[in-house]
C-alpha cells in the first residue's frame, strides 16, 4: 500500500511540476477546452476481467487449459493525470495526449489444495495488483459549442503488475490497445481556462506470460502460464490550458 501511494504521489507531483513550469513561461488566454497545451489530474475506478490460460506437457497432465469466455473480476481506485496537445479547426478538434496513473485494479486468487506447477514450484495463492499505467493516444473530437469538447481516442498502454505467490513475487507487464471517450465542459465562472472532464478508457492488456518469478519458475518447459484481460476506467478530472 505504501508503495502504490509513493508512485501515484510521484505522478501527481510531476504533473503538477509540469503546469507550474508551463504556465511561467505561456501567455495565458480564454481558450476552449483542450485547446493547446493542457495538463490535468483525475481520479478513478477501474474494473475488468482476467482470463488464464494454462498449457501443460506431463506424464499427468497434457493439454491446454483456457477461459475463453466470461473471467475474473479485477476492479480498484486509481489516480493520475494527463499531459497533452490539442488544436481547434472550427468546430473539430485534433490532438494527441500522454496519461500515467499509479495504483488501481487489483485481484486474488486462493485454493485450499496446493496446485503443483512443477518439480520445485507449488501454487495455493495468486495476488495481482496494477502497480501503474501508463500510455500515449491521438484524439479527434467535436465541440457542442464553445464550453464543451466531446472527444474520442485511440493509442497503445503499457502496466505493470505485481504477482505474489505467497512464497514469491515479481513484476509482469501487459500492454496493448488503448480507446475511449471524453466529455469535457470549461468552467468559465471560476478560470476561463480551466475544464471539468469525464473520461472513459477501455484497455486491452493482450497476452502477459506470468512466470519466473522468485526461486519457484510458474512457468517451465512442461507448464506455461499466460493471462490476458481487459480493463475499463471511469476517470473525473480537471484540466488547464496554458497556451
Amino acid at each position: 500500500m505504501i508503495k502504490k501511494s509513493m508512485k501515484l504521489a510521484l505522478v501527481v507531483c510531476v504533473m503538477f511540476a509540469s503546469i507550474s513550469m508551463t504556465s511561467q513561461i505561456a501567455q495565458a488566454g480564454d481558450l476552449d477546452p483542450g485547446e493547446g497545451v493542457y495538463g490535468g489530474v483525475f481520479v478513478g475506478f477501474s474494473s475488468g476481467r482476467v482470463q488464464p490460460k494454462i498449457t501443460t506437457k506431463n506424464l499427468l497432465v497434457n493439454g491446454t487449459f483456457e477461459a475463453k469466455e466470461g473471467g475474473l473480476g479485477l476492479d480498484g481506485i486509481e489516480g493520475g493525470g494527463w499531459l497533452g496537445y490539442g488544436y481547434k479547426m472550427g468546430d473539430l478538434y485534433v490532438g494527441f495526449e500522454m496519461e500515467g496513473a499509479g495504483a488501481g485494479a487489483e485481484i486474488e486468487l486462493t485454493s485450499d489444495t496446493s496446485i503443483e506447477l512443477s518439480a520445485s514450484s507449488s501454487l495455493t495463492n495468486l495476488k495481482a495488483s496494477r502497480n501503474w499505467q501508463a500510455g500515449g493516444a491521438f484524439r479527434l473530437g467535436y465541440y457542442i459549442n464553445d464550453g464543451i469538447l466531446f472527444a474520442l481516442k485511440g493509442g497503445v498502454s503499457v502496466s505493470e503488475f505485481a504477482v505474489n505467490t505467497a512464497n514469491d513475487t515479481g513484476d509482469v507487464y501487459a500492454g496493448g490497445p488503448q480507446v475511449g471517450a471524453s466529455l469535457t465542459s470549461k468552467l468559465s465562472g471560476i478560470n476561463p481556462n480551466l475544464s471539468l472532464r469525464l473520461d472513459f478508457t477501455y484497455t486491452d492488456y493482450l497476452a502477459a506470460r506470468v512466470g519466473g518469478i522468485g526461486s519457484g519458475k510458474i512457468d517451465n518447459s512442461n507448464t506455461v502460464l499466460n493471462v490476458n484481460g481487459s480493463d475499463t476506467a471511469t476517470r473525473l478530472g480537471l484540466t488547464y490550458s496554458f497556451f
